[in-house]
């Protein structure tokens, strides 16, 4: 329902947080995503979540800068995915209890948190933004890493939470 994928959003709780496509579960999680989309529709809205103006291919020419955004979308990927892996060692190398890792994410988000609150949250408004060309550049790049260490500090430290929305 939060993304306005009922069918994605099915597929999703089975494969991923269930970890099974088991019998009994189908029926209980495709009730469940009907009666979610049918609430967020009526109480919220109908419609894309994101409110992003018409794509326009103006130029031929624009197809190699998105060639070369997607070798820099795969480069941001494999960097996100070291740190993740990096963050889960370094909370492993310490006999913290649940709390203790908590705390010291928390910590550590709540740190980045102050220097730039954009990067932590859902970050809907701050993506609206970006994808309607209301941010800069060099914000963007601010962005990137610190949404980048936020994730990380955040989910290898315990806290409950996807990596999905962030990644966007």
């Amino acid at each position: 329902a939060a993304y306005n994928t009922p069918i994605a959003g099915t597929l999703f709780v089975l494969q991923v947080v269930a970890g099974t496509f088991s019998t009994d579960l189908i029926g209980p999680t495709v009730v469940a995503a009907v009666v979610a989309t049918v609430l967020v529709r009526v109480v919220v809205w109908e419609g894309p979540i994101y409110d992003v103006p018409q794509f326009v291919l103006r130029t031929p020419q624009e197809l190699l800068a998105y060639a070369l955004l997607g070798l820099a979308t795969g480069l941001a990927a494999a960097v996100f995915i070291g740190a993740l892996r990096a963050g889960e060692r370094g909370f492993a190398k310490h006999d913290l209890p649940h709390w203790g890792r908590a705390g010291v994410g928390g910590l550590l988000v709540g740190i980045l948190a102050l220097w730039l609150p954009q990067a932590t949250g859902n970050g809907y408004e701050t993506l609206v933004g970006i994808l309607n060309e209301r941010v800069g550049i060099g914000t963007l790049v601010l962005l990137l890493g610190a949404k980048i260490l936020a994730t990380t500090f955040s989910v290898t430290s315990g806290s409950p939470g996807g990596v999905f929305t962030p990644t966007l």
